[in-house]
């Protein structure tokens, strides 16, 4: 090839295309401290400067810069810029080789190449699997691969290709330069080529060129990305096979080494490649990837000179839906999308309240500009603008529309309004903890005798629900018939607060709905519901907590002092509970239990120190408890379980499909599922307060005595019936537990589009 290669690099258009692609990029600059823009500043003279070095051959190039940054998995990776001017001269050189190389490098090899990247790589590792079904995959990547390149056989492989001397030199140069730290001190290269060169990425594909040859001169499944490749096969003795060749190949030949993590796997067991999680086929996003692509999303938000920084927000933003997008499903997607929802609104808000943005309409502009990953966050974009634009005020509320009530009107309207709420809600529950009680059905009551005498009376038009505590209670079929055509649940707990009856009218399941169930282990629903089970479990359990310490927070007891550690723990395990893998159900179940005992450590250590001054309590029994706290958790525990099943059976939910819960012979596991949204509210709370009250509870034998499992079914009760704000409404407990069966079955049967677990405030 002689000198032509260099007779084409000495052309001033050459270096000004180079300079252009070097301006575009924008990266940092080198060790003599000039960066893009202060070298285009006086581009002119600058490339007349390289194009006179190049042609006369004088031109040497600056030494790299050493810079370090953090890996996504930890540790750190050191990178080698080079100056501005070389990145130029690199750039150029490039343009005339690329083509020469790309005659040879095969369809294999998928990094740093035009018409390349992840994505096709993806999709043909994909199409192994899924087309021509090979069960089996080798996971490999090379341990500090381009650290470790040894120099001579790279450059005689180059050499062997382009020939031109001249070329080869320059390349040698930049290959063996050495790099300056921060302190100004030199480093030899002794081998490797430096990550942040622009010919190095070439040069790692060439040294493994023939590698590529190999692995498809044998015929194996074989797709390389840079260092990190795998290798599909059909057969588990083929997988190892085709280990035992690279690791030979690599080792003997190329004089490099694998990390000691390769292996052999079954495709269904689930892999990660490429920052994509594969499922016997079907594609998601792994855990490690998303969490950093919602950090990405949450830093690209920034205000810049007084306005949003679109360009970088939108650069972003494209970047990961150029490639996560054509892959995954809109769920992470979604994720992400909420994750950069929720910085706008919190830098919005504080851009709005320093005075840093003055102008409410220019948000709402920049706001509508968002291009959201997802089609339904930009479906629902007017509203969530909406929704941030409203959180703006410097100040509070003033004027005549705040000065319609005086506080102590406030005071005494809310008082009053509580006191009639509360005895309606005492109206929609009638008790029963008696033997020897007689319940009947006059025109417009029930009517409850004891002895023959009437001892209380019922509304019909308020009543909900019957609670039987106690055996011996009698019950006329009027009031049965009554119950089941009006939707009022009789239910009966025994003395461990187990439910061992329930009356309700005849809501049958349907096979369409028991369909829908059993799918939702094929479609990603099931793993997708018991994730957001046990984050609302989580989450509920840290608002509990959060509730107390708003009422606590300067007294300084152990409680608090160990507070902080506690919450930020459990909103961890609460992100943590979203992120898990679903490549397989029952892993995910393992994991998400793992996860939530976890939490539940933290949070039962919380209460133990809330009630340490009233009562001593060890820690969570769920089976054979005897002492106080759990006696009375088991027992509140078994009401709400009862409610629970009450509103499955009226979704028309077959109560023995599950999804977090394991499926069990005879036990109804979706009821164990949906309570977990519940416990903290409906139960827990309720016998927290008990508790520090100082009221009387006893236990007996191991259970509560009569009078206490009285008034703890009466506060339970008088909970699920209490009208709380929720969604922005008025409503109760009890009507949250039947629309989030509704919604449970509706999703499942594809008619919502997401199922939204129920959160407290606090």
């Amino acid at each position: 090839m002689g000198t032509e290669l260099y007779q084409r690099l000495c052309n001033i258009q050459l270096l000004t295309a180079a300079w252009k692609t070097v301006q575009m990029k924008g990266s940092a600059g080198g060790v003599d401290n000039v960066e893009v823009e202060e070298f285009g500043e006086n581009i002119d003279a600058n490339l007349d400067d390289l194009l006179r070095d190049i042609s006369d051959k004088t031109y040497i190039p600056k030494p790299y810069r050493q810079v370090s940054i953090p890996k996504e998995k930890g540790g750190r990776r050191i990178l080698g810029l080079p100056a501005v001017r070389d990145k130029v001269v690199q750039v150029a050189v490039k343009i005339l080789i690329e083509p020469l190389f790309e005659k040879m490098f095969l369809n294999v090899s998928y990094a740093y190449r035009p018409q390349k990247g992840p994505l096709k790589a993806i999709r043909k590792a994909r199409h192994l699997i899924v087309n021509e079904k090979r069960d089996w995959i080798t996971l490999c990547d090379i341990d500090r691969y381009f650290d470790t390149i040894p120099h001579e056989p790279l450059l005689q492989m180059f050499t062997g290709v382009v020939g031109d001397e001249y070329i080869v030199h320059l390349t040698e140069l930049w290959l063996r330069m050495g790099k300056i730290t921060g302190d100004c001190t030199w480093h030899d290269r002794i081998t490797g080529t430096p990550q942040g060169g622009v010919i190095s990425p070439l040069l790692a594909n060439l040294y493994l060129h023939p590698l590529d040859v190999m692995m498809t001169t044998r015929n194996y499944g074989y797709i390389r990305y840079a260092d990190d490749f795998i290798i599909l096969s059909k057969k588990e003795g083929e997988a190892f096979r085709a280990l035992d060749d690279v690791r030979n190949y690599i080792v003997n030949t190329l004089k490099i080494r694998l990390n000691p993590g390769a292996c052999v796997k079954k495709v269904s067991e689930g892999f990660e490649y490429l920052g994509i999680w594969f499922n016997n086929g079907e594609l998601t996003i792994s855990n490690d990837k998303l969490r950093k692509l919602k950090n990405d999303v949450q830093q690209a938000v920034r205000f810049t000179g007084g306005h949003l920084d679109m360009d970088h927000l939108t650069e972003v933003t494209n970047g990961i839906g150029r490639y996560y997008a054509q892959l995954i499903g809109s769920e992470k997607l979604e994720m992400i999308d909420w994750a950069m929802y929720k910085s706008l609104k919190e830098k919005c808000v504080s851009a709005f309240i320093t005075g840093a943005v003055g102008n409410k309409q220019d948000l709402r502009e920049w706001l509508m500009s968002v291009q959201f990953l997802t089609e339904a966050m930009q479906e629902r974009k007017n509203i969530l603008v909406t929704e941030i634009i409203d959180r703006l005020r410097r100040t509070p509320k003033s004027g005549p529309e705040a000065k319609k009530a005086s506080p102590e009107a406030r005071k005494m309207i809310r008082r009053e309004r509580t006191t009639y709420r509360k005895l309606e809600s005492r109206g929609m529950e009638l008790i029963v903890s008696k033997p020897g009680i007689f319940l009947g059905k006059t025109r417009n009551t029930i009517s409850v005798k004891e002895k023959g005498k009437k001892v209380n009376e019922v509304k019909l038009d308020q009543l909900k629900n019957i609670l039987i505590l106690s055996q011996g209670v009698a019950i006329s079929s009027n009031v049965i018939a009554h119950c089941a055509m009006n939707n009022i649940s009789l239910d009966f707990i025994g003395r461990d607060g187990k439910p061992y009856a329930l009356l309700q009218a005849p809501f049958f399941q349907t096979q369409q709905q028991g369909d829908a169930q059993m799918a939702a282990f094929l479609n990603g629903k099931a793993s997708l519901l018991a994730r957001l089970i046990v984050h609302a479990k989580i989450t509920n359990q840290m608002y509990l907590i959060k509730y107390h310490y708003k009422y606590r927070k300067n007294t300084g007891d152990d409680f608090n002092i160990h507070y902080g550690d506690s919450i930020g723990n459990m909103e961890k395990l609460a992100g943590e509970a979203l992120e898990l893998p679903a490549a397989d159900h029952e892993i995910l179940r393992g994991l998400l239990f793992s996860t939530e005992g976890r939490a539940a450590g933290y949070y039962w250590k919380q209460v133990g120190l809330l009630l340490n001054d009233y009562i001593s309590f060890e820690g969570r029994v769920r089976q054979g408890a005897s002492d106080t706290v759990n006696c009375l958790l088991n027992y509140g525990y078994g009401i709400l379980y009862a409610r629970i099943w009450e509103a499955v059976t009226k979704a028309r939910l077959n109560p023995y499909i599950s999804f977090l819960h394991k499926p069990q012979h005879g036990k109804p596991t979706l009821i164990f599922d949906l309570i977990e949204e519940f416990r903290q509210q409906a139960v827990d709370r309720v016998v927290f307060a008990m508790i520090s009250k100082g009221e009387e509870i006893r236990v007996e034998n191991g259970m509560l005595d009569a009078a206490t499992r009285r008034r703890l079914a009466e506060k339970v009760s008088m909970r699920l019936q209490t009208v709380i704000r929720y969604k922005k409404k008025e409503t109760r407990l009890t009507e949250i537990i039947e629309a989030q069966a509704r919604m449970l079955s509706a999703f499942l049967l594809g008619e919502v589009k997401k199922y939204k677990p129920y959160i407290s405030a606090w």
